[in-house]
């Protein structure tokens, strides 16, 4: 980049800067091989400002850059901050340049990046097994795998897991909005969920009115934590069962099992699949340590993997009282 800038100056009369740069883009391969020396090029120019954008793209990132192609836009850096001020709505750090560079600086982190691809359904169109049924919380999907038809073939959706400043996987879309929702860093939304009772869909809003607890300990120098999650639900379209105290308190109940059962999943993968702490939660461990010395000792890169985690939602109806 600052070579081609050099060459650039040498040929145009005005000064070329890149402060006007919305967003970086990295190439899922360039991501596999770590990014940190990247940033660190980015971080250290005055030109990038440090609030600039950043997705990892499947694939070409030069290709997908040229073929992003907005039908609702007419300026392509309008396109972009919308689409990405969408995704730092849920305040996931990593979206932005200078949060990316200092969670990877850690000597163990995880990181969230939200992922970007262009969608060739027109040659091969995605499994209908990408969205099972239609349920929400069971699609799992990644950018590039949204079955639709449109101009435009780029999407965003679901996320890379870095380790370090090391790409090691993805994460769909729902499990991402589920580690959202667990880091208390999440923005109301609606989803369409099978509910086996009735047999049918319900649409709800998810809706988080108190913070996230994380309570941990140590035992026998082993990590335990818990994580208290409480959700609130509006109904959107539930027929008769927004109305019956009832059947919205069974319904609050199928919604737990249903989230506690996915949190089990996660975070298995993010101990031993993936093996990054993607929730940071050694962040609420370092309070057990009396200074750095002490917590660094004590290795939480090491210790990651033995800790004992458990995450326990509580859904109430947010409008509980107005129910007949």
């Amino acid at each position: 980049v600052c070579s081609a800038v050099r060459k650039l100056d040498s040929i145009k009369s005005k000064t070329i800067n890149l402060s006007h740069i919305k967003i970086v883009v990295f190439s899922d391969e360039i991501a596999k091989e770590g990014v940190k020396d990247y940033l660190r090029a980015f971080a250290s120019s005055r030109d990038f400002r440090p609030n600039t954008y950043v997705c990892i793209a499947k694939g070409d990132a030069g290709k997908y850059l040229k073929e992003v192609k907005p039908a609702q836009e007419i300026f392509i850096e309008k396109y972009y901050d919308n689409i990405m001020h969408k995704v730092a709505a849920d305040k996931v750090n990593e979206a932005y340049l200078y949060y990316l560079y200092f969670n990877v600086s850690e000597d163990f982190s995880g990181s969230l990046v939200p992922l970007a691809a262009l969608n060739e359904s027109k040659d091969s169109p995605p499994s209908p097994d990408a969205h099972p049924e239609g349920d929400d919380f069971e699609y799992e999907s990644t950018a590039g795998e949204i079955m639709r038809d449109a101009k435009n073939p780029a999407e965003m959706l679901g996320s890379a897991i870095m380790k370090n400043d090391k790409m090691v996987g993805t994460l769909g879309s729902f499990k991402t909005d589920l580690a959202r929702i667990i880091c208390d860093e999440y923005y109301p939304r609606n989803y369409s969920i099978k509910y086996s009772e009735k047999n049918d869909f319900l649409t709800i809003r998810l809706i988080q009115q108190e913070s996230t607890q994380i309570k941990t300990k140590l035992v026998n120098d082993n990590a335990e934590i818990v994580i208290y999650v409480p959700i609130s639900i509006e109904y959107v379209d539930a027929g008769k069962i927004e109305n019956n105290i009832e059947e919205s308190k069974k319904f609050c109940d199928y919604l737990e099992n249903k989230l506690n059962e996915k949190s089990k999943e996660l975070i298995y993968d993010s101990q031993f699949v993936y093996k990054a702490d993607i929730l940071g939660l050694g962040n609420s461990m370092k309070r057990h340590f009396r200074d750095m010395k002490d917590w660094e000792k004590w290795n939480w890169k090491d210790k990651y993997f033995s800790a004992q985690i458990k995450v326990e939602f509580d859904v109430e109806y947010a409008d509980f009282e107005e129910a007949n």
